[in-house]
């Protein structure tokens, strides 16, 4: 799921980048005006010939924070059902929103197959899919079905999308996760008992103004470049409290989950040596890692699994922030807590 969250994090920062680049160019050109000669005429001209550019740029920020932020909604919906459904040997083995609610999705799904978004999935595959589910008991959910939606991603609308996949309680549930947590108790005196429409305004708003932008409403209410970086950082912070909220129910549900029930074979860590409770050498194996990356360390005779954060990575006693998937090599990293010495450990960004 960390894929989902590092593209829209490249997206955001290359808006607000763009975002800042505009305000300096405006702030030189108000030096400009301020001064005699030619170049003050120019910037003179500049401001009449640009009257609407504070509207269009509005729009354009608005409408490219958004269409990041919808796709990553989208696309880490659709990791979080990979995630689970790689994890669990059977169909009949995942959580049982995901199988009521499989047939009804595929079947509204197969309905919207000549929308333009639709046109590259192919109504044979979704069908033989399904068979796979129902028959062969094959864990592997098309998560096309689940990730389509009709209306815009204000919060009522992302916790209903993630409710059919079996996140049932997104809204509360990820307000314990850091960034988020400091920013809301920064915003609000005492979220929990606000409504989520108020705690998460800005991402209603968000949706509002995109709305209305691509409906051709006039708008005169138009946000400044200083509302919009807030926009963007309360956007970036909710994604990367997202990821981590995800990881953990998947931890969770790991920790809970009968070991035949499972195959983490595939994400498993070969440990090479540990040192003290809180650090591990393993051969990277072409795993992508990065400081922040979570490790689940299963205690196989208790049946019992603890999510850890990586807080550092070392190559040769160098400290390093990534370890590339192109990389196979002996590495050393700290966990965030003690781990006991019976433990298997896996990789769960994957």
């Amino acid at each position: 799921m960390i894929d989902s969250y590092l593209a829209l994090d490249k997206k955001i920062k290359s808006l607000i980048g763009y975002i800042d680049k505009n305000k300096q160019t405006k702030i030189f050109i108000n030096n400009i005006k301020k001064e005699q000669g030619i170049f003050q005429q120019y910037a003179l001209w500049l401001d009449v010939q640009n009257l609407d550019a504070r509207i269009y740029e509005y729009n354009s920020y608005i409408m490219s924070l958004y269409g990041g932020f919808e796709k990553f909604i989208e696309s880490i919906l659709a990791e979080y059902i990979d995630c689970i459904c790689e994890l669990h040997s059977e169909y009949k083995h995942l959580p049982v929103e995901l199988i009521s609610n499989n047939i009804k999705k595929n079947a509204e799904l197969l309905n919207l197959l000549d929308y333009p978004k639709n046109k590259d999935i192919d109504e044979n595959a979704l069908i033989r899919n399904l068979h796979r589910n129902i028959n062969e008991q094959a864990p592997f959910i098309d998560t096309h079905a689940f990730c389509q939606h009709t209306t815009n991603f204000r919060i009522k609308a992302i916790t209903e999308y993630f409710k059919c996949a079996g996140v049932s309680d997104l809204g509360k549930g990820i307000t314990r996760y850091e960034p988020l947590k400091t920013v809301l108790n920064e915003m609000h005196d005492n979220h929990s008992n606000l409504e989520l429409s108020k705690t998460f305004r800005m991402i209603d708003d968000l949706a509002d103004r995109r709305n209305l932008i691509a409906h051709g409403a006039d708008n005169e209410d138009i946000l400044d470049s200083d509302e919009i970086l807030k926009m963007c950082s309360f956007i970036h912070s909710f994604a990367e409290s997202l990821n981590f909220y995800l990881t953990d129910l998947i931890s969770e549900r790991i920790s809970k989950q009968p070991n035949e029930h499972l195959k983490l074979n595939k994400n498993k860590l070969n440990i090479i040596k540990t040192f003290g409770s809180q650090v591990i050498c393993f051969n990277s194996n072409n795993f992508e890692i990065s400081n922040g990356s979570k490790i689940l360390a299963v205690r196989e005779t208790e049946q019992k699994a603890t999510s850890l954060s990586i807080e550092d990575i070392q190559v040769n006693g160098e400290s390093v922030e990534k370890i590339s998937s192109s990389d196979a090599i002996d590495i050393g990293i700290r966990l965030s807590s003690k781990f006991s010495a019976s433990s298997e450990f896996y990789l769960l960004d994957y």
